[in-house]
């Protein structure tokens, strides 16, 4: 005998997600040619912008991690394991 509550069926919502990698690029300018500053270089560029200096991570990056791990309670190796 069929039961009405097994003839019932949940939604089930699926979502694509799709990590990505957002690289940022700095314009590189030449040093004026009637400069003749010996401690500048010929080709002048602004670094990326870096919370810790010489890291591979940007600021996006480290907002994330600050944001699970203080603002919504996530504990650091549960969110190291979601990495």
């Amino acid at each position: 005998m069929p039961s009405p509550a097994l003839d019932e069926h949940s939604k089930v919502i699926e979502v694509e997600v799709k990590a990505h990698v957002r690289r940022i690029r700095c314009t590189a300018y030449t040093r004026h040619p009637g400069c003749t500053c010996e401690d500048t270089s010929l080709i002048v560029t602004a670094p990326p912008p870096r919370l810790i200096p010489r890291s591979d991570y940007g600021v996006g990056f480290w907002v994330e991690v600050i944001l699970s791990k203080y603002r919504y309670g996530q504990p650091s190796n549960r969110y190291l394991q979601d990495l």
